[in-house]
């Protein structure tokens, strides 16, 4: 071996030598002084904790219509420290594919690549409520660029499939799904939230990641299902009626509650203007709040049948006692009272029927303004409705005892201040001989483990006697006599007695200290008033006076067709009020320039463009409204529900001119 050879020999040697030595001396300083650094890296990298979440419970109305649910949907996560430590030179393509996502701001991607590899988050949102199809399509499109850091994680969309029914009422949840921001969904938070996990996953080099062991019973944790005392059915009628009241009198706002008499359930809770619980943005925060909670008005003359019960019951007059009402003016104190339309000297109960201030405060001043207050705080109040809404507010009553002047506005309806919801079950009092029952909003709840917890009525207490509360009833059905000069004659019925109070009432500035030439008009009552099923509550706020203003005119119409509706719903209707239900769609049309007719998100899934409806098993209104969507003319013969049709559903819809609907019982209805 030649010198030469030699000496290449040992350099070669030499230098692996010095590989060697210098291989072993990093493993030994990785493995030794870096150790519990390196594991705990390898450790984020291959495992890794991760949230999930079950689905809030559905919230439905009584009948099973669901009103809200939570939709499986992904949330695009990227993983900045991953990216940034794996492959920096890619972050141009990394902004191309990025550009569009809500989450994803370019100028944050300059700061990334600017920041120290150790101060880099491993977190951020990009978008949510994809579906999973498309959050797979971008993971596969980024893989596709040799590109990684995306992935996705499963998560959950609100849904309100009747989007502005009851909006005000069920409120919304946050942006994650989970939470519940307002309304009934913040109220039951804990009722209609689900569990929360913690799973182990598995993650490959480019952060996607795989489930260690079984995936958990996400059913059996997920939120309870919640049954309300909503009748969806019930509540879209009303909601189209108080849209069309308060656009054709050009007010601000409309209100109206329908519950059961007997048990205190919330069958219609209306509200206008309303929105879209799908886009709550969309409107202020201030517009989130239900109205008929927590928005106060001084009652008006609606109050006058608390105060004739008050002084029956007493025993300080009768129902027939005679009651000077001065000839239309009196002076108490240093105020004056003035009646609309002067009276002499009348009965009780025809201070009801003609709304007589100076009646009202006469029968007032037969008890004291401690015992007065006493009674309306019997009716509710001045005290908060314990009931599953946000906002509700307990209103405004003063302490007693009242100055001559204050308890004489406080006998005909002002110097305080309610809500509708709490004239409502005030006036369902007097309906239930005299007995005031707790706002029943909430049914039933479905737990994950399967039982179920059934909410029963529950009185409150009892406010005046049976005997009081039948004698006021009857001065309350003399409202609606016009030809006897009732103020409500409106609200009549065909074939159905009823009771009831309108209202007009001045709206008290707190700010300015007085009162504005703006009104309340409200009609409050109940049906069929010798056996009470239903209360009914109207306002209308500041409708414009060239239209109209009196409750006998704004509101009373409204309670009509609202009463007639839940007549139809939940009994078994006379043939007047059957066939007044013409009347009613001829009271309250739906005109197209006035008026956003697109169906709900529901009815609009339903109906084909290019088809005959199906109406069978519909009353005739449903029949109507979908006629109406639908751009067809009807034939209908007999009453109640479509039990045949002609052409036929799925026929057409060109060679259709006009449908002929046979309804169940027979005779001609138009």
């Amino acid at each position: 071996m030649t010198p030469l050879n030699r000496t290449r020999i040992n350099i070669v040697a030499g230098a692996m030598t010095l590989a060697f030595v210098a291989l072993v001396g990093r493993a030994w300083h990785i493995q030794v002084h870096r150790a519990d650094t390196m594991l705990e890296r390898h450790q984020w990298r291959d495992r890794s904790t991760q949230s999930i979440q079950a689905p809030r419970g559905s919230i439905t109305d009584r009948h099973g219509r669901v009103l809200a649910e939570s939709v499986r949907t992904m949330t695009l996560v990227f993983d900045p420290y991953y990216f940034f430590s794996q492959m920096p030179d890619r972050a141009g393509d990394l902004n191309r594919l990025l550009s569009g996502f809500e989450g994803y701001d370019p100028e944050e991607l300059i700061e990334w690549s600017q920041t120290p590899l150790q101060d880099l988050k491993r977190y951020h949102v990009l978008a949510r409520g994809l579906p999973p199809g498309d959050v797979d399509a971008i993971v596969e499109e980024f893989e596709a660029n040799g590109l990684g850091g995306v992935y996705g994680e499963a998560s959950w969309n609100r849904v309100y499939p009747a989007r502005t029914m009851s909006a005000h009422t069920l409120g919304f949840v946050n942006y994650t799904g989970v939470e519940g921001a307002t309304g009934l969904e913040a109220r039951m938070n804990d009722v209609l939230k689900g569990d929360q996990f913690e799973l182990s996953l598995l993650r490959d080099s480019r952060r996607r990641g795989y489930l260690q062991g079984e995936l958990p019973d996400i059913e059996a944790a997920s939120g309870a299902d919640v049954e309300l005392t909503i009748d969806s059915r019930l509540t879209r009628f009303a909601d189209r009626g108080l849209r069309n009241t308060v656009l054709r009198h050009r007010a601000e706002r409309g209100m109206a509650v329908v519950t059961r008499v007997d048990t205190g359930e919330i069958l219609a809770l209306s509200s206008y203007p309303t929105f879209d619980l799908n886009d709550p943005q969309s409107v202020e925060p201030e517009a989130w709040r239900q109205p008929a909670v927590s928005h106060l008005y001084e009652p008006g003359s609606t109050a006058k049948m608390f105060t004739l019960a008050a002084a029956i019951n007493e025993g300080q007059i009768h129902y027939d006692s005679m009651i000077d009402c001065e000839n239309g003016l009196v002076h108490v104190a240093d105020a004056t009272i003035r009646d609309t339309h002067p009276s002499g000297v009348i009965p009780a109960w025809q201070v009801l029927q003609v709304s007589s201030n100076i009646g009202a405060y006469k029968i007032g001043d037969t008890i004291t303004s401690e015992v007065h207050r006493e009674y309306l705080r019997g009716f509710g109040f001045g005290e908060r409705p314990d009931v599953e809404i946000a906002g509700a507010d307990a209103g405004l009553l003063h302490r007693a005892p009242w100055g001559p002047v204050e308890h004489a506005n406080v006998s005909f309806g002002h110097y305080f201040m309610v809500s509708a919801l709490q004239l409502n079950l005030a006036t369902a009092a007097i309906a239930n001989g005299g007995v005031l029952m707790k706002p029943m909003l909430v049914k039933r709840i479905y737990y994950g483990d399967g039982t179920i917890e059934t909410r029963e009525p529950e009185e409150r207490r009892r406010v005046v006697r049976a005997e009081t509360a039948r004698e006021v009833t009857r001065a309350l059905e003399s409202v609606l006599d016009g030809e006897a000069g009732g103020t409500g004659s409106l609200a009549a019925i065909e074939g159905v007695r009823v009771a009831g109070k309108t209202g007009t009432a001045e709206i008290y500035n707190n700010e300015t200290g007085a009162y504005e030439d703006e009104y309340v008009s409200s009609f409050t009552g109940f049906l069929p008033a010798e056996a009470p099923e239903f209360a009914i509550t109207v306002w209308i706020v500041r409708p414009d006076r060239d239209v109209a203003h009196y409750g006998g005119h704004v509101a009373a119409p409204l309670f009509s067709s609202i009463g007639r509706e839940a007549l139809r719903l939940y009994g078994t209707p006379t043939d007047e009020v059957e066939h007044s239900l013409a009347a009613t769609i001829e009271r309250y049309p739906i005109r197209g320039d006035v008026i956003d007719e697109r169906p709900s998100a529901i009815e609009a899934t339903e109906l084909n463009p290019d088809e005959v409806p199906d109406f069978t098993g519909m009353w005739v209104h449903d029949a109507l409204a979908t006629a109406r969507t639908a751009g067809l003319e009807l034939n209908i013969s007999g009453s109640g529900r479509v039990v045949a049709q002609e052409p036929s559903a799925g026929t057409s819809l060109a060679a259709a001119q006009r449908i002929r609907l046979s309804l169940e019982r027979g005779g001609e209805l138009l």
